[in-house]
């Protein structure tokens, strides 16, 4: 009878290079996984601050037709407030009151520009600022934030000194016949008020007429000098903007 022998499984001991390329291919791997996932992440950052950048170039696009408009109201006030002025100043408050009360109603108004500054915030507030690659638009909008700061700054110093001195004024014109509203409270634009004559005025008070419209003029003129500072750094960014490969459309 024959006996058959069963052929021993012998284990060859894997040669180095073998045990290297397995380490290898296992790295391999692992380091092509998470240079994908970095680049899917890099891919979505990219998008996420195309966005941003985006609905920020949307506030400056509203800046833009916000300095046209105010620039032409300003410069359509500014004279209202020389002649206002130069009436008190003159002593003509009743020879031209008729002239005087036509130019009170156009002039006696509190405008603040409606800039538009949310999306910025939005950015800062939420860390989204490193998404926006190129850094001198980083740059711009930071100093452009400030223009728009110091803009508004001034105008509420000057609108409190105003506010300081208008109960005095309120005790001097008459504005009986000022303000008319149709029959849903809208102020009508087109009323030409109808003034009492003023009493004899003292120096103190013609001083308090002068200095208050002198106020107006101040504020109007430096309101046309900062509109057009901050509609030259605004379409400075809006060039700079559009310029980027980071906005949507562009690549």
């Amino acid at each position: 009878m024959e006996v058959h022998k069963h052929p021993r499984h012998v284990t060859h001991p894997k040669k180095w290079a073998e045990y290297f390329l397995e380490f290898f291919m296992i790295f391999f791997a692992v380091f092509m996984g998470f240079l994908a996932e970095n680049i899917r992440e890099h891919v979505e950052e990219r998008k996420k601050g195309a966005e941003y950048l985006n609905a920020y170039l949307h506030d400056l696009l509203q800046n833009q037709i916000t300095y046209k408009k105010y620039d032409s109201l300003f410069t359509a006030l500014l004279p209202v407030y020389d002649t206002i002025t130069e009436i008190y100043h003159e002593g003509k408050e009743n020879s031209e009151i008729k002239n005087l009360a036509a130019l009170l109603i156009k002039g006696k108004r509190t405008i603040s520009v409606p800039l538009s500054t949310t999306n910025y915030f939005q950015l800062v507030n939420s860390g989204s600022m490193r998404l926006i690659e190129n850094e001198s638009i980083t740059l711009a909008m930071g100093k452009y934030i400030d223009e728009i700061t110091a803009f508004r700054d001034y105008d509420l110093q000057i609108k409190n000194m105003r506010s300081n001195l208008y109960p005095e004024v309120l005790k001097i014109e008459d504005l009986h016949d000022f303000y008319t509203s149709d029959s849903v409270g809208n102020i009508s634009k087109d009323h030409i008020p109808q003034m009492d004559r003023f009493p004899l005025l003292s120096a103190e008070q013609r001083r308090t007429l002068v200095n208050y419209y002198r106020l107006y003029i101040a504020q109007t003129k430096n309101e046309l000098s900062g509109l057009k500072n901050l509609a030259k750094s605004n379409d400075e960014l809006i060039a700079m903007i559009n310029s980027s490969s980071q906005v949507s459309g562009k690549h």
